[in-house]
């Protein structure tokens, strides 16, 4: 059986788990959508069937060719944010389903629960757990499938860093019977509490910070993790990390930036959440070894969420065991967590003073491995 490879890609000169939703005023991005579009653009809304309340709103967009076309539903990352992943002016879901729309194919992208114009639903936002997302994926899938301009039996999904975890796993249920999976900066089979661990140590030594405040931000993490596995009360469980963060902040006395306070201060967030304690309660499962599909796999070596080196040949491993010969996994040298190029960290921070919302070579991958379904 010929062996899975990760390829490597030389870096171009064109130039959170928490998804930030930071504008800088006046700042234009040269790959944002302009008006007139050679395609139909409609503003839907759709319910979700596990929960009533809620009503994601979305976007759709058409070719102008004569259908049925196919179709992709693209997932955003992690957080409430809306149908455009918005950050700093870039707006790289609309990017990506301009893109598509272009290629040939109707994409649905959607505002997450409580963001945008979509409702949050019967439950809190810490209430959220992961197959409340994964629902809310589901029932784009099932809009598309009923849609009129869509092929049913050409779906398939495009996700970033957690979306692309939901799509894997929307591709490994086969009741959805979609035909393929882009995973972008995405990673399977570690629970979520161990990569923010390993998150806080790449970005505390990509950021420079002094020894003291890299011990400072491991030690609260590795002591909150307890907290996130065991502790079944969310109010308890807030509680108990949030003093945490406090005791390691005033080991360290006066600081000059509030820059370290304001990271372990979000994560206390994200630790004590309902999503993270329950996913710390199961073994996590790794979808690459359910399914048979067609699965492109892009990561960044500039990522400080995903550790490309870690993931990458992990995840070639999963897909050389149930292979399929038009999978593909790539790392591309010079990207960063948010797909851009031309940034020298991938501190999220680098990102205001990048042009690119989308890197080219992503884009052209993307291009390249679509066209080869279709042989």
């Amino acid at each position: 059986m010929k062996k899975m490879k990760v390829k490597y890609f030389k870096k171009i000169t064109i130039a959170c788990l928490v998804m930030l939703a930071i504008s800088v005023k006046g700042q234009q991005r040269p790959q944002t959508p302009i008006a007139p579009f050679p395609y139909d653009v409609e503003e839907v809304f759709y319910k979700v069937a596990s929960d009533t309340a809620v009503k994601l709103a979305a976007t759709v967009t058409i070719p102008k060719d004569q259908g049925p076309f196919p179709a992709i539903l693209i997932i955003g990352g992690s957080g409430q944010t809306s149908r455009d992943q918005p950050f700093f002016n870039h707006k790289p879901l609309w990017v990506l389903a301009d893109f598509l729309t272009r290629l040939g194919y109707v994409t649905l992208r959607f505002d997450d629960r409580g963001a945008g114009s979509s409702t949050l639903g019967s439950k809190k936002i810490h209430e959220l757990q992961e197959e409340d997302y994964l629902a809310d994926a589901s029932a784009g899938i099932d809009f598309l499938k009923k849609h009129p301009s869509v092929d049913p039996k050409k779906i398939g999904v495009i996700g970033h860093s957690a979306g692309a975890g939901q799509g894997l796993a929307l591709l490994a249920d086969k009741s959805k019977q979609l035909v393929f999976s882009i995973m972008l900066a995405g990673y399977v089979n570690n629970y979520p509490h161990m990569v923010v661990a390993h998150q806080s140590k790449m970005m505390a030594k990509a950021a420079g910070w002094p020894l003291s405040w890299q011990r400072a931000d491991s030690s609260f993490v590795s002591r909150s993790i307890y907290y996130t596995k065991n502790e079944n009360n969310y109010e308890q469980r807030y509680k108990a990390i949030k003093a945490i963060a406090d005791e390691e902040l005033t080991k360290l006395g006066k600081l000059e930036t509030d820059e370290l306070q304001k990271r372990i201060n979000t994560r206390v967030y994200i630790l004590a959440s309902e999503q993270f304690h329950k996913a710390a309660q199961v073994e996590p499962k790794d979808n690459l070894l359910m399914i048979k599909s067609p699965v492109l796999i892009i990561n960044g070596d500039l990522d400080l969420n995903v550790d490309a080196a870690y993931h990458s040949p992990r995840m070639a491993s999963s897909l050389q065991k149930n292979f399929n010969s038009k999978s593909k996994i790539v790392v591309l040298k010079g990207i960063n967590h948010m797909l851009q190029g031309g940034g020298r960290t991938g501190l999220m921070e680098e990102s205001k003073d990048i042009n690119e919302t989308i890197s080219p070579l992503i884009l052209e991958q993307i291009s390249k491995w679509l066209s080869t379904l279709s042989k």
